[in-house]
């Protein structure tokens, strides 16, 4: 299911391989890339926070899971980074990729740089 959170590269193979598809795909997926990163960071925050509001072990509880929950924030902003480096690739060079392609699983697995790490 293709929605604010996730768009994998089945959602995009259901796709016919055209210019304004592959834009249409780098847009979703950019914007669950953009989502997945801020949602990372606030629930990092929302932890953080809660644990300076209580006191005790309960307190150390939420400051162990938002150190956990941390890892979230590099990984997604390395999908995030990775999503920015294939995207510009694949926009420069989009037409000579698809007048050769026509099998969109083999060419979206080519460009699989551009979906959300957590969408895979």
């Amino acid at each position: 299911m293709a929605g604010l959170l996730s768009f994998s590269r089945q959602d995009a193979v259901a796709l016919p391989l055209t210019r304004r598809n592959v834009d249409n795909v780098i847009a979703r997926t950019r914007a669950a890339n953009l989502v997945q990163l801020g949602l990372s960071v606030a629930l990092v925050a929302g932890l953080l926070w809660v644990a300076g509001s209580v006191t005790g072990r309960v307190a150390w509880l939420f400051y162990a899971t938002a150190a956990v929950a941390a890892w979230a924030i590099p990984a997604t902003g390395l999908s995030t980074w990775d999503h920015f480096r294939t995207a510009a690739t694949l926009r420069k060079r989009a037409q000579a990729d698809l007048s050769g392609e026509n099998d969109p699983k083999a060419f979206w697995w080519a460009h699989r740089g551009v979906f959300p790490h957590f969408s895979r």
